[in-house]
């Protein structure tokens, strides 16, 4: 529910949890998948090339799903503080004695 600061701390806190889960998911998807058919090619530069790309993929996934979990950490610890805040606020609207 929007506070002071008319944030949905639960609605960011929302977006922040499933874009954690979005990263989660990308820890999944490695190289074996692209390296699976790669003994089929019978040119050894098919076969390198195959492994380079699968190299890459798996850094850039690496990459991307390290990305999403920073965001998403940072949305639920902004959704927390939005919270904190609130609090605080509500604390000293109804006792302004509390007020640094």
């Amino acid at each position: 529910m929007p506070g002071v600061f008319n944030a949905d701390a639960d609605l960011i806190r929302a977006a922040g949890s499933r874009v954690t889960e979005l990263a989660d998911g990308l820890q999944g998807l490695d190289r074996s998948a692209i390296l699976a058919g790669r003994d089929a090619y019978q040119c050894p530069v098919v076969r390198d090339a195959a492994s380079t790309a699968a190299d890459r993929w798996a850094y850039a996934v690496e990459q991307i799903a390290a990305e999403l979990a920073g965001h998403g950490a940072a949305l639920i610890a902004s959704a927390n503080r939005y919270d904190e805040v609130d609090l605080d606020a509500a604390c000293y609207l109804n006792d302004p004695g509390l007020a640094p």
